[in-house]
């Protein structure tokens, strides 16, 4: 499927597939024209898979010969049929009086069915948990991504309560009831956004001690990631521009590295560049929202840090608050009863990442 997807990119690719499709089979036709039958046993009898998918002419009767150990004219002339499988020719060479009662034929269309059964109630059990052809949106409490067991992919969820300003989970939310239950969840979401491990719902994160081959997979992820923000353009529009399906094209921007290989990743990057004319920063910022959408909205920064061999130093405080000072777009869209929220992308660092999130105090915005 995935050679496929490849080759099926432009009309051109299709044309060029189907002409080499056409000659193939006009190959075939000429080896069967030409065809004077088996040199060993005079049969005209062809294998139709060796002549199909290899262009090659191989005789049937001595293949099942070679195979099975039958002798299929003999077959034929004496008992007018065919064995089943190789299971049915092998009970018939052990005993002659098999073919009297043979019940082959019926054991395997059991066997299919038993099979093909069982799929289509594990299929079922699947329907039952997904909702997608009834609604286009999975309907649940948050404005989140969420996970269809019949699609198998990460797929948008609506929101119930449908308000444009309303804060996933009330976390967020202004004027909240109970300030102490507030704070308590503010503080949960910080020890989840300082946890290393956390990458965002959805979202895939290098593993440890990647490869070399991860790492280039998910830095053409991330490239495409930051040409999608940098010219605005929605999931739909950017999946045109790389001749893939939407979902397919949320994986690459979810860095699923382990749906695509490296080749396809670099066909599709093609499309909207020159790799090596690609800058992407390793610092970018999102905001405490959108982490809790599961959607990691990113903007090009171009920050860069210093730090020593222990952990991040006092240069790289007095840094990032320069660049606070300098950069508008950092200003916090939220805020927490009197808190500014920032939230800053992780900063690799000796195979770890640190993942920055500071608050003023209070609101005289003095203390950090």
């Amino acid at each position: 499927e995935q050679e496929r997807a490849t080759g099926y990119n432009s009309f051109e690719e299709v044309l060029a597939q189907k002409q080499i499709e056409q000659e193939k089979r006009l190959r075939q036709l000429e080896l069967l024209k030409s065809y004077s039958g088996c040199l060993e046993c005079g049969s005209w009898g062809v294998d139709a898979w060796s002549l199909l998918e290899e262009t090659r002419l191989v005789c049937q009767p001595c293949l099942a010969r070679q195979h099975w150990g039958i002798n299929l004219s003999e077959w034929l002339e004496n008992f007018l049929r065919l064995p089943v499988n190789k299971s049915c020719a092998d009970k018939w060479l052990k005993d002659k009086e098999h073919l009297s009662n043979c019940a082959c034929l019926e054991t395997e269309a059991r066997e299919n069915y038993l099979l093909t059964s069982e799929l289509l109630k594990k299929n079922e059990e699947k329907l039952k948990d997904c909702r997608c052809e009834s609604s286009p949106k999975i309907r649940v409490e948050s404005d989140s991504w969420t996970w269809c067991e019949r699609c198998e992919r990460s797929i948008k969820a609506a929101r119930n309560g449908g308000g444009a300003e309303e804060e996933v989970e009330g976390v967020f939310e202004e004027g909240e009831k109970n300030q102490t239950n507030s704070d308590q969840k503010f503080e949960q979401t910080l020890q989840e956004l300082e946890n290393p491990n956390y990458a965002g719902e959805g979202f895939w994160s290098l593993p440890e001690n990647p490869t070399t081959l991860e790492k280039s997979k998910y830095d053409i992820c991330q490239k495409i990631l930051a040409y999608q923000q940098k010219h605005k353009l929605t999931d739909k529009e950017i999946a045109q521009r790389i001749n893939l399906t939407t979902g397919e094209t949320e994986d690459i921007l979810f860095c699923r590295i382990d749906y695509f290989t490296l080749d396809r990743l670099i066909t599709y990057a093609n499309e909207l560049f020159e790799l090596l004319e690609v800058k992407i920063t390793k610092a970018q910022e999102r905001n405490v929202s959108q982490l809790a959408n599961g959607r990691k909205k990113r903007k090009d920064l171009n920050l860069s840090f210093g730090h020593d061999k222990q952990g991040i130093s006092n240069e790289l405080i007095r840094k990032l608050m320069n660049k606070l000072n300098e950069i508008p777009i950092m200003k916090p869209k939220k805020r927490h009863g009197n808190r500014d929220i920032y939230v800053w992308e992780r900063i690799p660092y000796n195979n770890k990442k640190y993942l920055i999130v500071f608050w003023f105090k209070d609101d005289t915005d003095n203390h950090l």
